[in-house]
């Protein structure tokens, strides 16, 4: 039980400790959360160095290995003040905000106790979570080395080392590693493999997800309870609790990498914090190793980081021309170009080809019911579907629009072009129309939302520290 709690414990040490020495300027719950993620990403790599030199798995070197990385910080220099913050005290809380605030933080934990408690019941739930992501960390544990999976007909025909193994679904050996790798590094602090062990670190990604999204927002200057009743909306949407419940799966991960990314980006170009920008690029890349769609959710992070380096006064009519552009090269034919290390990339008017994802063909289909059905009636949304676009409305007439936000704004549009693309003009269309797809695949969607209402609605409010006990 002990080297299952290091095991639950050490990548959140690892990145705090980092954070701490170099982000000095954060709320304590930015540090926490985005501590988690990037301790995640220690973890897999130490264990992935570890498998390249030939050496078997092995809970304990592992664990020493971050534990001297969680203390290598101690060593380096202090980053220094940036002075980006001001020393104007906080607003004072008025007894009911301050009532509220616990009562929707007790809240939470009170529903995640009970998620806690299914994990702790529940065995490892198909389709996915059975079929592409345990597998894999199953055999790792039980070999205690990263077997090699290949494509069933290369299995079939013999073009593989001996020590390979394949899946049914024929994708799958392509799948990224880090959702396994996770698996494995909590059944090997469990000492053997459990169903519901290795899923509770999606309890702890979530946490994540909520901590990074409050610390920012508390970073940003927004007050405490306003952070939390967005932080409590996010994490009591039904599909993140699902996706918290019934671990295994990869689209939580995804979420809270790509979300915490953004967020980064978006306070990075109100400020341009050198640790802010660092953590979006590395969460970012991240989103590649979760799922083979996370190629596309970077590429829309980096297509809106790139239009806010833009001068400002030139950056609606650049991204304008950039939208034109795109809708021009679209339809005179297209082109493709060859990305090292990932393959090719070609867009038309009549397929698109993404690295790793393959070949589609583009077709309008008018899925317009289905789509309508998951996001405004089925239960996985609750109001947010309903409520968001009356807020744009209301943004727009309060003008609270403006060229700080056009990063956040772009990237806002990108993931609605894509899901719109995704769902409309290809095959996934069927996906729709079945209901398996469509809402996971916007989830990761769903932080983006979250904080760009809280941009929008917190307007020009002056900058204050964020107290260390809120």
């Amino acid at each position: 039980m002990m080297e299952l709690m290091l095991a639950l414990m050490l990548p959140a040490l690892t990145g705090v400790s980092w954070l701490i020495r170099f982000w000095k300027n954060s709320h304590w719950a930015a540090i926490a959360g985005y501590g988690y993620l990037l301790g995640i990403l220690a973890t897999a790599s130490a264990m992935l160095l570890w498998d390249t030199l030939g050496l078997r798995l092995s809970f304990w070197p592992l664990a020493t290995l971050l534990i001297l990385a969680s203390l290598l910080p101690l060593l380096l220099k202090r980053a220094p003040t940036t002075g980006t913050v001001s020393s104007q005290a906080p607003p004072e809380q008025s007894t009911w905000s301050r009532i509220a605030f616990w009562l929707l933080l007790g809240l939470l934990l009170l529903n995640y106790g009970g998620i806690f408690l299914e994990i702790l019941w529940r065995p490892l739930y198909p389709w996915d979570a059975w079929m592409n992501w345990a597998p894999k960390a199953k055999v790792w544990f039980e070999l205690r080395e990263l077997t090699p999976w290949i494509a069933p007909g290369d299995w079939l025909h013999g073009t593989h080392p001996e020590t390979a193994y394949t899946l049914g679904n024929p994708e799958a050996s392509r799948y990224p590693s880090l959702v396994p790798l996770i698996q494995t590094w909590t059944a090997l602090g469990a000492g053997s493999w459990k169903d519901n062990l290795v899923n509770l670190p999606w309890l702890l990604c979530a946490a994540a997800l909520g901590l990074g999204f409050y610390g920012q927002a508390r970073n940003l200057g927004v007050r405490p309870l306003n952070a939390m009743t967005l932080v409590f909306l996010l994490l009591t949407l039904p599909l993140i609790n699902v996706h918290t419940a019934l671990g295994g799966y990869a689209d939580l991960w995804l979420t809270a990498f790509f979300g915490l990314s953004a967020i980064s980006l978006f306070l990075w170009n109100q400020k341009p914090e050198p640790i802010q920008f660092i953590l979006f690029i590395l969460l970012a890349l991240a989103c590649t190793q979760i799922k083979m769609p996370g190629v596309i959710w970077t590429a829309l992070l980096l297509s809106a980081w790139l239009v806010s380096l833009w001068p400002r006064s030139m950056s609606v009519a650049g991204t304008l021309l950039l939208i034109t552009g795109g809708i021009i090269f679209w339809q005179t034919g297209g082109g493709s170009i060859e990305i090292p290390g990932l393959g090719k990339m070609a867009v038309s008017a009549k397929r698109i080809i993404v690295p790793g994802l393959g070949y589609y063909a583009i077709d309008y289909h008018p899925v317009w019911k289905a789509v309508a059905d998951q996001y405004l009636l089925k239960g996985s949304w609750h109001l947010l579907m309903w409520t968001f676009p009356l807020i744009l409305l209301y943004a727009a007439l309060r003008r609270r629009f403006s060229l700080q936000l056009l990063p956040a704004t772009l990237l806002v549009g990108e993931i609605l072009v894509f899901l719109f693309l995704a769902f409309f003009f290809t095959s996934h269309y069927r996906e729709a129309l079945d209901g398996t797809t469509l809402s996971r695949a916007s989830l990761p969607a769903v932080p983006v939302l979250f904080f760009y209402v809280l941009m929008l609605l917190q307007g020009e409010r002056p900058e204050t520290s964020p107290p260390a006990s809120e």
